[in-house]
């Protein structure tokens, strides 16, 4: 990518350099349940080289890895700060590039996602900043998924990244969960019933609206963070496997009114809830 400053949003930013303040700056994270690129961005990826090959463009770093941190945009200077508050902030965090970690901070600009970097300048940690449009591919397993990441011109073609680690063709049972706790913790509380409620018993609640708004309900709000965090204890740990491989349990106890034993089905090569 090249490193200019002066075209898209860090032009928007960057007709300037001021004093920079590392706090009171006034940004904060104001996420959005349905955004596809910030559910998705968190994690390691790695370039992928068939996509590059047919994309026509290597990655310029091998690595790329997110990690969510809202408290670093307090590092970033008042007076970017103050450009920063006309745009939506999404998510926030650390960028990892190559051995190098940058703040970075996910934003929409000219109806693109666009993520803003931070570098080193006159001694400043975010004295500086490039801004990348970047594009996210959900695959059905999430180890497949892709993340296209471009210039900050529409003229600039994408370099192509996957997941780390080995691809899998469908979700085990403890990543099945960790896809779960993502949607309860982003609030796609209806996404999760729909996805993950066995579909025969999702039949039966959609003939009565009541019935599954209820269901929607039960996973909402204070309860739905601790069933999420309940789920999230339960995915760190190897489930007990039917002979057949279909059903997984985990013994999680007492929580909020569910049964004592967490149980996933497999059905057609998806687990579901049961």
């Amino acid at each position: 990518m090249r490193t200019h400053v002066a075209r898209g949003l860090v032009g928007v930013l960057f007709p300037f350099l001021a004093v920079a303040q590392d706090s009171g700056n006034g940004l904060q994270v104001k996420p959005e349940p349905q955004c596809i690129v910030a559910n998705g961005l968190l994690g390691v990826w790695r370039s992928d080289p068939a996509l590059a090959e047919r994309l026509g463009r290597k990655a310029s770093a091998k690595k790329l890895e997110f990690r969510e941190d809202a408290t670093v945009l307090a590092k970033i200077p008042a007076a970017i700060a103050t450009k920063l508050k006309a745009f939506p902030i999404l998510l926030a965090g650390t960028m990892q590039k190559g051995e190098t970690k940058h703040v970075f901070l996910l934003t929409v600009l000219s109806g693109n996602s666009t993520l803003v970097w931070f570098r080193e300048r006159g001694g400043d940690p975010c004295g500086d900043a490039e801004s990348w449009n970047v594009m996210f591919v959900r695959a059905e397993a999430k180890q497949a998924d892709l993340l296209f990441v471009g210039g900050d011109n529409d003229n600039q073609s994408f370099e192509a990244f996957a997941r780390d680690g080995k691809q899998v063709g469908k979700l085990a049972a403890e990543a099945a969960l960790t896809e779960m706790v993502a949607m309860l913790r982003a609030g796609r509380v209806r996404d999760f019933a729909e996805t993950y409620c066995a579909p025969d018993e999702l039949n039966k609640l959609r003939e009565k609206d009541a019935a599954l708004e209820g269901l929607i309900a039960r996973f909402e709000g204070e309860r739905g963070k601790v069933i999420a965090d309940a789920f999230d204890k339960a995915a760190k740990l190897p489930p007990v496997l039917s002979d057949d491989g279909n059903t997984a349990t985990w013994e999680i106890g007492e929580i909020e009114e569910l049964p004592k034993t967490l149980k996933l089905q497999r059905i057609d090569g998806r687990w579901y809830l049961r």
